[in-house]
């Protein structure tokens, strides 16, 4: 005779790997907005690093706001990949790389596995040089010996430090936040007008969210016109909002535009999302939550990305940026020489703070995929961590050794464009398989606009492998 410990037991077994789904679901209680927010900020922190501030700076400074544009679909592609990976997890109890091995083959779990290394490593790389050129505008002391001084400290973090890693981690997360708020107000400074345009903008996305209609109504229609009255009065502002008309690019800044799209749309930080979503506890019932959440970071990453790039446009258009002092220069007109401090310290925080977590991300895809596991504090995923950080601050002595600190950070971001393309189409393979999203599968519109961000991936890469012959061949001719 079946007994109900049996028949719980058959369902869990039956639920194992499969869609979290079939039969009604009920919907889960409406918690307040902060509470929904984790896997999707984290994902942004740890994409908003060293090459987030250095490209859209450069972008700022060499094209003023005329490629806001470009970056605001860079956002829609991470926002639309994330929420992908979010469905991914929240549907399955296991890892995406597992359920790439037992639905498609462990080869491609491998190759997506070690893709994945390679893009982590290539971030990695960027990490380690730009908390060294941080520290370097600080002391004065060489690049070289503060990349492996920082090196060995990320090592110790690794096996000896996981619980001061986390006090660590808030501390430099407030630093980030510290640097962030010194350009919001950097640029009012520089714009005054800017302080009610975004005050206005406030008011207007919050009128959305007013259950009274007519208040609603109210508050959207006098906030949306004041903005665009501030805006059209204010030419900086004008210029910005201009910005979002697609124009063309000079040619010579076409490698700073595909590191800018690598920076904000991370196929491999997509794809951890959906690792993330489960680590939250979010179930199939929580599918809708988990893509608000993951859109709501991918928000952050570009807005903040946003406001560094007009920062520039308003300070340093038309100056060649050379090193971290450079980039300090935004904050010259709110803090003077403090500027660079402070912009120092930031910037260091920002490339610390995604040093580890990146090897973590890069390592653990590696073990996992060669069916090890996905869990980070393993041993295993701590060894695959450490060759992730060893073969990032490899490459990024030999960058530092053939070109100036901030075009090795610019590098490495345009490299993980080569590694990305198949990452994506995996991606959303997976998200339009009944077997592992059962009726979350990607809408017609998803699956174009997922489409056309793939053929980008792919038309920068034959850009960059099309640069890399031609290099090739200069030198063998000289």
């Amino acid at each position: 005779m079946e007994t109900d410990d049996d028949k719980k037991t058959e369902i869990s077994d039956t639920q194992s790997d499969a869609p979290n789904s079939g039969g009604e679901t009920v919907a889960p209680a409406k918690k307040p907005f902060w509470k929904q927010l984790g896997p999707g900020l984290i994902t942004a922190a740890v994409v908003i690093g060293p090459g987030t501030i250095v490209v859209s700076s450069k972008v700022g400074a060499g094209a003023g706001p005329d490629l806001i544009w470009a970056l605001m679909i860079a956002g829609s592609f991470m926002m639309l990949f994330t929420s992908m990976a979010a469905r991914i997890g929240v549907m399955n109890k296991v890892s995406a790389l597992t359920l790439m091995a037992k639905y498609y083959g462990r080869w491609l779990a491998i190759i997506v596995g070690g893709l994945s290394f390679t893009v982590a490593a290539a971030f990695q790389s960027g990490n380690y040089v730009a908390c060294a050129t941080a520290l370097e505008s600080l002391t004065s002391i060489s690049v070289g010996l503060w990349m492996a001084l920082v090196g060995v400290i990320a090592l110790v973090f690794v096996f000896a430090a996981k619980h001061l890693y986390k006090v660590l981690e808030k501390f430099m997360t407030a630093l980030v936040g510290v640097m962030l708020l010194c350009f919001v107000i950097n640029l009012m400074v520089a714009i005054p007008e800017f302080g009610p345009a975004l005050l206005l903008l406030v008011c207007f996305i919050g009128g959305w969210r007013i259950k009274c209609r007519r208040t609603a109504t109210i508050v959207k229609g006098l906030s949306g016109i004041g903005l665009v009255a501030v805006i059209a009065m204010t030419p900086n502002l004008a210029q910005f909002a201009g910005g979002l008309i697609p124009k063309m690019w000079p040619f010579k800044m076409t490698g700073l535009v595909i590191a800018m799209f690598a920076t904000t749309f991370s196929v491999i930080a997509a794809l951890y999302q959906s690792t993330l979503a489960q680590q939250k506890g979010w179930k199939a019932e929580d599918v809708g939550t988990a893509q608000r959440e993951a859109i709501t970071g991918v928000c952050v990453l570009v807005g903040v990305s946003a406001m560094i790039m007009m920062t520039s446009a308003t300070v340093l258009l038309g100056k060649d940026i050379k090193d971290a002092a450079g980039l300090a220069e935004q904050l010259s007109p709110l803090m003077g020489g403090a500027g660079t401090i402070i912009f120092s310290l930031g910037f260091l925080a920002a490339a610390f703070s995604s040093t580890v977590i990146n090897a973590m991300i890069g390592g653990g895809l590696l073990a996992d995929g060669f069916g090890l596991g996905s869990d980070i504090n393993s041993a295993k995923n701590r060894w695959f961590t450490v060759l992730a950080m060893a073969v990032g601050i490899s490459v990024g002595f030999y960058s530092l050794s053939h070109s100036d600190s901030l075009a090795a950070i610019v590098w490495a971001q345009r490299m993980t464009v080569l590694a990305v393309p198949l990452v994506a189409i995996v991606l959303i393979v997976m998200v339009n398989d009944p077997r592992i999203v059962g009726k979350e599968r990607n809408r017609p519109w998803q699956n174009i606009w997922a489409g056309i961000a793939v053929a980008v991936l792919l038309l920068f890469s034959v850009h960059k492998v099309i640069g890399i012959i031609e290099t090739m061949k200069k030198a063998a001719l000289t």
